[in-house]
């Protein structure tokens, strides 16, 4: 297990890592229920059972919040609907602020609206200050309720592109 987190509720949401699965435990621990699967053949049906991913969304602390790289998720608009803490850090903005940004006007290349990357792009991130850093980024795209969300992962690679300019100036 990577994590157990008790809600407000008093159901405990599990990361179960081994198995690859999320699962919502309700407050007498004798009902299980499996709200994301990714384990397997089941890996096309993650955020696709009825009651999707809903659970969580409130309380992401468990699986993104204290990533160390920048987690974006984008709503079927196109527009960023959550930012970890790395992300809101990289781009030097808040909460409030950074919903009302699209992601194609953050990423200097983005694909379109709802399509997932093949493997690791590279763009130029433009900040809150208009100011833009190099980034890694991978989109991946899952359905809720009927709608395409995208989850963006953007990694700074600012520090080894200028270590590489470096290497290359000595050797």
């Amino acid at each position: 297990l990577y994590g157990v987190r008790e809600l407000s509720d008093g159901r405990l949401l599990v990361n179960d890592a081994g198995s690859r699965r999320l699962l919502l435990f309700d407050r007498s621990l004798a009902r299980l229920r499996v709200v994301a699967d990714s384990g397997g053949g089941a890996a096309t049906a993650y955020g696709r059972a009825p009651t999707g991913i809903i659970p969580y969304l409130g309380d992401s602390t468990l699986l993104v919040d204290r990533a160390a790289r920048a987690f974006l998720v984008v709503d079927p608009d196109g527009r960023i609907g959550y930012a970890n803490a790395q992300a809101l850090e990289s781009l030097r903005s808040v909460p409030d602020e950074i919903r009302k940004v699209r992601l194609q006007d953050l990423l200097s290349t983005a694909p379109a609206l709802g399509q997932a990357t093949h493997g690791t792009q590279h763009a130029e991130a433009r900040r809150s200050d208009g100011t833009t850093f190099p980034v890694d980024f991978a989109i991946s795209t899952f359905e809720l309720s009927g709608n395409q969300y995208s989850i963006a992962v953007l990694t700074d690679i600012s520090e080894r592109l200028q270590s590489e300019r470096l290497r290359d100036t000595f050797i």
